[in-house]
Order: C-alpha cells, then sequence, then structure tokens
C-alpha cells in the first residue's frame, strides 16, 4: 500500500470538516432529546452515528496505516542492510581513543585556540586576502618581507608545533555525537586557515634553501587529512577536500623551484595513497543517514517535534495530526540517500547521468514542503560527488609529477610517455577521474606539462584570479 500525501489545501479542509462537525454532531445529540417527532430523532441518530463512523474509520485508518509505514520503513531499513550500508551508531562514529596521548585533536585543538588570538596570525590572514597562499615565490616587496618575519614568530612556531604533535598521533578525533550536516566542529575554519599558514611555511622553507622541511610539513599535512577523515561530517570532508588541494599545489610549487629527492617524493606519494575521499563520502553519507533514521525515530515516539528538530521550515504533517505520512517522506529520505552513496561506488564518468537524475528529483521534490527530510538531502547534494571527482584528479596528477621527477632522478631525463612509469615507479597508470581518460602528458625542454579536464579547467580560474589581483 502507497499512502498517498494530501496537498497542504487539502490537509486544512479534512481538519476544518471533523472540528465542524464534531461540534454540530455534539450539538444535534443533545438536542434530539427536546424532540418527539420519531423522523427528527431517526435523522439525528443517523447523522450522530455517521460522525461516529467517520470518527471510527480515521481512527482505523491512522492506526493501520501507522501499521504499515512501519512495516514499510523497516522493509527498506533491510534492503539497505543487504545492501552493506551501516545504520547504527557504533559502526559510524568514530571511537574516542583510550588515551588522550592518542588523540591528535587535543594538539589541534590547542594550535587552534591559539590561532583565535595571535595577532601575527590575523597580520598574515590579512596579507593572504590579495596573494596567493600557497606560493610566496610569487611575492614581490613589502607582502614578502612581512610574510617572512610573521612566519619567524613564536607564535607561528608555536601553532605549527603543536600541529606537528598533532600529525603525530594515530587519529584525531573530537568529543561529539553526530547530529548531521548542521553540525558545524568550530575548529574547521580554523583548520583551513591552518593549512594555509602550513602552505606559506613550506614555500618559505624553500626559498630560503631548505626545501625537505617543507616537504616535512606536506607530508604531516596529508597524515591529518587522513586522520579527519575518520569524522562523518559532511562540512569537514568540503574543509579536507579544500585542504588537500592547498598542500598539493604548495608541493608542486616546491618540486618547479626547488627539485624534489627520490626518497622524499615516495613518502609523499604514500601520503596521497591514503587519502580516498569517495570513501570519506560515503562515510559522511552513512553518518547523514544515521541522523535522519534518529530524527525520524524521536519525531515519530513524540520524544521531539519537528519544529524542535527542523525550525521553523517544518511540515504540515505535524501541524494538522497527519502522522500516517511521515513514513513516505522517510522512506523517500532513505532511497534518495542510498542513491546518493552508490554515486561514490562507481567512477565519476560513469555516474553523470545519474548525478543530472538525482539533482532534477532534489529540485523537483524540494519544493514540496511535506519532505519534512529534505534539508539533510540538499546536504549530501550529487554535487558533492563532482567535488570528489575534482580532488581526486588533483591527487592523481600530484601521484604522477611525483613518479616523473622519480624517473628523472633516475633516468636523467623524464620519460617520452607515462607508459615508462609503471609497473617500475607505479603499479598503474592512473586515468584522469572526471572524464576516464589518461591525463595529456607532453615532454618539453628540461620540464613536461600535465593536464587534465579539472586541471585545465582550474588553470584558468587561477588565470582570472591571478589578472584581477594585477
Amino acid at each position: 500500500m502507497n499512502l498517498p500525501l494530501f496537498l497542504p489545501g487539502m490537509q486544512t479542509i479534512i481538519v476544518v470538516f471533523f472540528a465542524v462537525f464534531a461540534g454540530a454532531a455534539v450539538t444535534f445529540y443533545l438536542l434530539r432529546y427536546k424532540f418527539k417527532h420519531s423522523v427528527i430523532r431517526k435523522c439525528l441518530t443517523i447523522f450522530v452515528l455517521t460522525i461516529a463512523g467517520l470518527a471510527l474509520a480515521y481512527i482505523l485508518f491512522y492506526t493501520i496505516s501507522n501499521a504499515i509505514g512501519r512495516a514499510k520503513v523497516e522493509s527498506r531499513l533491510a534492503e539497505m542492510r543487504t545492501q552493506g550500508i551501516p545504520l547504527d551508531k557504533d559502526a559510524i562514529l568514530p571511537k574516542m581513543p583510550e588515551k588522550n596521548a592518542d588523540n591528535g585533536a587535543f594538539f589541534y585543538k590547542a594550535a587552534f585556540g591559539f590561532m583565535k588570538v595571535s595577532s601575527p596570525y590575523k597580520t598574515l590572514l590579512d596579507i593572504q586576502e590579495n596573494q596567493p597562499a600557497f606560493d610566496i615565490a610569487l611575492w614581490h616587496g613589502q607582502a614578502r618581507s612581512t610574510v617572512e618575519q610573521i612566519l619567524k614568530t613564536q607564535d607561528i612556531e608555536l601553532i605549527l608545533k603543536l600541529f606537528k604533535q598533532g600529525a603525530d598521533k594515530p587519529n584525531a578525533v573530537y568529543n561529539r555525537d553526530y547530529q548531521g550536516f548542521e553540525t558545524l566542529l568550530p575548529e574547521l575554519n580554523s583548520q583551513r586557515a591552518l593549512f594555509r599558514l602550513i602552505s606559506l611555511k613550506s614555500s618559505s622553507f624553500g626559498l630560503n634553501g631548505k626545501p625537505e622541511a617543507g616537504y616535512s610539513l606536506i607530508c604531516d599535512g596529508f597524515k591529518t587529512i587522513k586522520q579527519f577523515e575518520s569524522e562523518p561530517f559532511v562540512i569537514s570532508q568540503l574543509v579536507n577536500i579544500a585542504c588537500a588541494s592547498i598542500n598539493i599545489e604548495t608541493m608542486n610549487s616546491l618540486i618547479y623551484s626547488c627539485g624534489i629527492s627520490s626518497r622524499t617524493a615516495l613518502l609523499l606519494m604514500a601520503g596521497l595513497d591514503k587519502l580516498d575521499f569517495n570513501a570519506a563520502m560515503i562515510h559522511a553519507t552513512d553518518g547523514e543517514i544515521m541522523n535522519g533514521r534518529d530524527v525520524f525515530e524521536k519525531i515519530i515516539s513524540r520524544k521531539k517535534t519537528l519544529n524542535e528538530c527542523f525550525g521553523g521550515n517544518s511540515s504540515l504533517i505535524e501541524k494538522y495530526g497527519l502522522w500516517p505520512f511521515i513514513y513516505n517522506d522517510y522512506i523517500w529520505y532513505l532511497t534518495y540517500m542510498a542513491k546518493v552513496r552508490a554515486l561514490f561506488l562507481k567512477s565519476y564518468w560513469l555516474d553523470e547521468k545519474q548525478i543530472d537524475a538525482l539533482n532534477n528529483e532534489l529540485s523537483r521534490n524540494n519544493l514540496l514542503s511535506h519532505y519534512c527530510l529534505i534539508s539533510a538531502a540538499i546536504a549530501m547534494s550529487p554535487n558533492l560527488r563532482i567535488k570528489t571527482a575534482r580532488i581526486e584528479s588533483e591527487i592523481d596528477a600530484a601521484k604522477l609529477t611525483l613518479a616523473l621527477h622519480i624517473y628523472k632522478n633516475q633516468n636523467g631525463t623524464f620519460p617520452d610517455s607515462l607508459e615508462q612509469l609503471a609497473p617500475g615507479i607505479l603499479k598503474a597508470i592512473p586515468v584522469d577521474p572526471v572524464s576516464g581518460k589518461p591525463f595529456e602528458y607532453r615532454k618539453t625542454d628540461g620540464t613536461f606539462k600535465l593536464s587534465g579536464v579539472w586541471l585545465k579547467e582550474k588553470q584558468e580560474e587561477d588565470s582570472k584570479k591571478q589578472g584581477k589581483i594585477k
């Protein structure tokens, strides 16, 4: 049985109907004792019995539809379990380490807290507003001199020391329950700023003849990104994607200006190999599904109202007491989120039509106020799949760049084609995650050109930004 959702206008009519006729029924039932005429008594009796029958029918409908709705939900959840989708907190939320000393998050929180009051750091952020954060080799004059001076302050050194201590730990887990995409770790904005600081410090090391120290900072950055992938918050994954991009840009800038040893290149490749943003987004989706289930159970059990869960944007279901229909909302939500999750299990270029279809489905259903869990679905928009494909493209291009320099160190020149990198340096040559086609590689005088679909688009965007700065 597929229970249709009433339109808001019909809900109003039904509620008014029951309110008016229930009151009329009581009034006429009392009045029937004043009338001796049998026809009037019969009419009033039939009327009262009709109203009672309608009320009983509604109660039966409400009870049966709740039972049917619960059965449909349980069936959908069972189907999702067979698909390997975890649905309980223990399988999704990261465990807090038994010993605080094993948790890098304690060091990061100290660094983030210190950054909020560090005057030199704020000055540094002001300078970054109009300069590329990852490459101070492009900076000149007073800006470069000021940055170099700030990077040598004790405040900055302490922040970086705390970051290093956190990166040396096996994990970074924050002690809080999962509350959906609206839960924003206060530290995440500082995390992104910290990576810009790491980027600047790495570049500074390179400019001052200490590129290995710069590469070491970048390796610590990859460790930190991997640690934060244990958190299922959607926002944390987006921050990590941005941080990974900053690190890769800085790495490429250092390689271009300072070169790189084979040993260091292998260390960086190992760090890149551990980054898997598709898996991270699946984890985030699992967290959203779990949160949606928790919200649904609280609403059905009356522990929370829709307004408490969703603020002023709740559906009209609660207002008019038509609870059976919330089951359809929830089943739609589970089905939609399972489809979004499936996007990250396949290569991006195989998903493009499905991504468009899901975006259309989301846009269409977002117009209907009765979908009370739509906000979580919006948070897990298929457009996130595009973001992950782009960063995976940057990661694979970074691996190829490192492999090309290892080949040059071994052979004195860059290879004529990417195929010469495998299986000696790379197990296999990665293809562009965005297009599914090989990366474009061209050997030039003493260097090379490597590009893909997203890399070309990003280069055009960077060129436009540089034009505005100048």
